[in-house]
């Protein structure tokens, strides 16, 4: 280990790698054998873990049905006059554990969500010890208290789980 650090320790400081430099790790896959990689690969896959090059915010001011491209969008209704309903996108399409969608209310707004179908929608509120579900013609809506959001991700079997910050209500 002192070897290690006097080694680097030795070595002249870069402040931004670009995407030819390199970077050492021990592959766990072949006996944490000593590999390189490239800057540019590393941003490729933290892309792919966090979705960095896919998160897009859109502002809606009209009911609005979300379709499977616009997976890891943000959803806000800023500028809407009203209340603004989203209906999430047909299950069939979707990837269990990886189909996700965020909405945000700003201001005294109002957003509602409505699961299609037959599909449901699992919510937790804080001041509720059990979830509330939502579903077709029965959408979950803010109580237009101020910023509020709501993360939708899709479990698989019509099934969709709500998480988000604010008053939601059935």
């Amino acid at each position: 280990m002192s070897y290690f650090k006097d080694f680097l320790s030795g070595r002249t400081a870069k402040t931004t790698p670009v995407d030819a430099d390199n970077f050492l790790l021990g592959d766990s896959a072949d006996s944490n054998k000593t590999k390189k990689v490239t800057w540019a690969n590393i941003k490729a896959t933290l892309a792919l873990v966090f979705r960095l090059s896919t998160r897009t915010i859109s502002a809606k001011t009209a009911d609005y049905s979300v379709v499977i491209g616009d997976d890891y969008k943000i959803f806000t209704n800023t500028g809407a006059g009203g209340t603004v309903k989203f209906t999430l996108p047909a299950s069939a399409g979707c990837t269990a554990g990886k189909t996700k969608f965020r909405f945000v209310a700003m201001d005294a707004q109002i957003i509602q969500i409505e699961p299609p179908g037959s599909d449901t929608l699992g919510i937790y509120n804080e001041r509720d010890s059990s979830p509330s579900t939502a579903s077709s013609g029965n959408p979950v809506g803010t109580a237009g208290t101020g910023f509020e959001y709501m993360d939708a991700l899709y479990m698989g079997s019509g099934i969709w789980h709500g998480m988000g910050v604010g008053r939601w209500n059935v």
